[in-house]
C-alpha cells in the first residue's frame, strides 16, 4: 500500500509538471472497476484509458489515479478524486466534490460543498441547492477554481 501511495504521488508531480508544458503522460493502468454498491441511484459508464480504479457504493464515487474520462450520474453521494488528469461528467446531485491532485476537471449539475488541494484542478457547475446558488468552496492549491456554466 505504501509503494502505491509513492507511485501516486510521483503520477501526481509528473502530471502536473507535464500539463505545464502540454505533454500528456500515461502511467500503465493498475485496475478500473466498479464496486456493486447498494443504491441503484447509481450508474457509472468506465471507459478503460485512465490508471487506478473507478470504484462506487451508495455513500461516495471514488476515482484514483490518472487519466479517466467518466460520465457518471449520482444522486446526492460524495465524490472523491484522488489522482490528476482525470475528467468526470455528473447529472444529478452531488454532496461534496472533494479532489486532492492535479489537472483533474469535473462538470456537476448541482453540488453543496468542493474541497479542492492541488493545483489546476477546475470544477464547473450548473446550479448549488445552497439558497445563494453557489456551492460552499474550499480551495488550497495553485491555480485550480470552481465556477457556473
Amino acid at each position: 500500500m505504501k509503494k502505491l501511495g509513492k507511485i501516486l504521488v510521483m503520477m501526481l508531480l509528473i502530471s502536473s509538471m507535464a500539463s505545464a508544458v502540454n505533454i500528456n503522460v500515461r502511467v500503465p493502468g493498475v485496475n478500473v472497476r466498479t464496486s456493486t454498491g447498494s443504491s441503484s441511484s447509481v450508474s457509472v459508464d468506465l471507459d478503460d484509458s485512465g490508471s487506478g480504479s473507478a470504484t462506487r457504493n451508495s455513500n461516495a464515487y471514488i476515482i484514483q489515479g490518472a487519466g479517466h474520462t467518466k460520465k457518471v450520474k449520482l444522486n446526492g453521494e460524495r465524490v472523491q478524486i484522488n489522482g490528476a488528469s482525470n475528467t468526470l461528467t455528473i447529472t444529478g446531485k452531488v454532496s461534496t466534490i472533494e479532489i486532492r491532485g492535479a489537472g483533474n476537471t469535473i462538470y456537476v449539475d448541482s453540488v453543496d460543498t468542493v474541497i479542492i488541494s492541488g493545483a489546476s484542478n477546475i470544477v464547473k457547475y450548473k446550479t448549488s441547492p445552497k439558497k445563494s446558488g453557489k456551492p460552499s468552496i474550499n480551495i488550497r492549491g495553485a491555480g485550480s477554481s470552481v465556477s457556473k456554466y
